[in-house]
């Protein structure tokens, strides 16, 4: 098919200093041989007004400007689902992100589009109390001084324009500037609860930074592990209640010394909560938002096409190399008007093709660990026993602790008595048997089974309760038994007709609430926790609600028994 490259280009961006390199930038798409439309901004609602455009437009767009314009544009490419790429020409002040994946240098970044090298990196969610739509950030989100340094710098910088020209040693004055005011001013240490997947604590902190890069603040790398294509995300949590303390411990930045130092900690999960008794504010690739005080902080495995550095790419994707033409580019675009001799210029692509790996990961997943709530990301079929459509988000809390008062969604009650995900002893065993019949071979493993019972109400003379050899294949025409093993929900069985062993349907991911019941997965939804647990079937299976059965994270059936109700679905 034939398609356009967008160039999405933010002369604002490092203080009005991209601006400046404007023509530097198209000579080396130009040397390149790259097909591309540009787009400038005007200003940022315009930005944010190209953003929307070029995404329902093109297949893919590179934006050129700083961490914020990569957000804006990523954010639009998330929330519309589109599948864009996105590349990254980066003229920021920081350029985290562009730094992470091997771009941050002009040819890099252009000899990257060039080759088409593109990978599914991961994107950092944060749900903010009340607020329905979620905040995605690609690079980082912090909290404390990042925040406070921020605004300090922005309103020095406003009432001192002409320093503009002076910008990355404005900013690094001013900064140093911003963090002693923030502690002279108290507005750090803040005082939060955290919840992560070994439990919970206090967190007495100046700098709270949730890494899906390594690199922050454009040269340090608080968390040197983080990386955008691991499906975690590194919280580096600065301890530090003084100025000078703080100052030593940016120092040891560059050494890593400071992972030395006690004041200084790094957790690596994919869930994090943060409550406070008061407001606050966080920031997200450059920009500010508030909290009512309590934020959820989660990774989105996979969900973003980036172009990255071939050399940072161990399982490439790689676009046509037909992205490189022999004619020169004509014309600039800018929204809604067309100026004069212009020429659309088109790119011959062909569709990339996915690996296995970057495949899987772009599923629909289930989250967990053995304290956190179920974290489900990218699903868009989520119903109920009454078959009611039910709200869905990129990145959503389940409830499994049985607490919840809005089920089936968290929220929140477990931080009062903690979710015990430990797998019982006693448990039935987590074992397949199989039972051979004359025309079929019925496949069981007891320690997923939900106790759905449709099986022994509709064929008691095949499975019937109580005997100790409990199926008989050969109680009920084949057909009849395969048709009932399809009503499962929990995968517990399966069966064999001839060399054809039947292991689910194939159909679009989905999660129905069953009535009093568990959550029934169905459509491969990947479920990823810290113990390994694995469904009998991938294709479908049932997790717990009810926070009492004793094969956690599945449900054992124990719901009938302890009395759990959820009237509302």
């Amino acid at each position: 098919m034939s398609e356009r490259i967008a160039v999405v280009f933010n002369p604002s961006a490092r203080g009005g200093k991209a601006l400046t390199n404007k023509k530097k930038v198209l000579t080396y798409l130009d040397a390149k041989n790259i097909r591309f439309d540009l787009f400038v901004t005007g200003s940022e609602p315009h930005l944010f007004e190209i953003a929307e455009w070029v995404v329902d437009s093109y297949p893919i767009i590179v934006g050129v400007g700083g961490d914020t314009t990569m957000s804006i544009i990523a954010n639009e490419i998330l929330r519309k689902k589109k599948g864009n790429i996105l590349g990254i020409i980066s003229q920021g002040s920081t350029n985290d992100l562009a730094r992470g994946i091997g771009v941050h240098k002009l040819e890099d970044a252009c000899n990257a589009i060039a080759a088409g090298t593109y990978r599914a990196i991961d994107v950092g969610v944060i749900n903010s109390g009340k607020n329905n739509e979620p905040y995605f950030f690609i690079a980082q989100a912090s909290m404390g001084l990042g925040v406070a340094v921020s605004r300090y710098v922005d309103d020095w910088m406003k009432r001192h324009t002409f320093m503009r020209r002076f910008h990355t040693m404005a900013q690094t004055t001013m900064g140093l500037a911003g963090i002693y005011n923030s502690f002279k001013t108290k507005a750090v240490p803040m005082n939060m609860r955290m919840e992560f997947s070994k439990g919970s604590r206090s967190v007495d902190s100046s700098l709270l930074i949730f890494h899906n890069s390594s690199y922050y603040a454009g040269r340090f790398k608080p968390s040197p592990s983080a990386s955008p294509m691991d499906g975690k995300l590194d919280c580096c949590i600065f301890n530090s209640h003084t100025f000078p303390n703080l100052l030593k411990t940016i120092m040891q930045i560059k050494s890593m010394k400071h992972l030395e130092d006690n004041k200084v900690e790094v957790l690596q999960d994919h869930y994090f909560k943060i409550l406070s008794s008061q407001a606050f504010e966080f920031q997200i690739d450059g920009e500010i938002f508030r909290s009512d005080g309590e934020i959820e902080v989660s990774i989105m495995p996979g969900a973003l096409k980036m172009i990255i550095n071939p050399d940072y790419c161990t399982a490439e994707n790689t676009l046509s190399s037909s992205l490189t033409r022999k004619t020169r580019r004509t014309g600039v675009r800018s929204i809604g008007k067309k100026r004069k001799n212009e020429k659309s210029t088109k790119v011959k692509i062909k569709e990339a093709e996915m690996s296995e790996k970057d495949t899987q990961k772009m599923k629909s997943c289930i989250t967990l660990t053995k304290h956190t709530p179920y974290m489900v990301s990218d699903l868009e079929n989520f119903t109920n026993s009454k078959g009611e459509k039910l709200d869905t988000f990129p990145v959503m809390s389940l409830c499994r602790c049985g607490e919840s008062k809005n089920k089936p969604y968290c929220d929140g009650s477990h931080a009062a008595n903690g979710i015990d995900g430990e797998k019982k002893p006693g448990r039935v065993k987590d074992k397949l048997r199989s039972f051979k019949g004359k025309k079929i071979i019925i496949h069981d493993n007891r320690g997923v089974c939900s106790h759905d019972r449709a099986c022994v109400n509709e064929l008691p003379l095949v499975f019937e309760k109580g005997r100790r050899t409990w199926i008989n294949p050969d109680g009920a025409p084949a057909e009849k038994v395969a048709r009932v093993i399809k009503k499962c929900p929990s995968g517990a069985l399966s069966y064999t007709i001839g060399d054809v062993t039947w292991t689910g349907f194939d159909c679009e991911p989905a999660i129905n609430v069953a009535k009093n019941g568990p959550l029934e997965i169905t459509g491969g939804i990947v479920l990823k926790d810290d113990m390994g647990s694995k469904p009998q079937l991938a294709e479908h299976y049932t997790l717990c609600r009810c926070g009492g059965s004793k094969n956690k994270p599945f449900c054992d059936g124990t719901h009938h028994d302890n009395g759990f109700s959820d009237d509302k679905n």
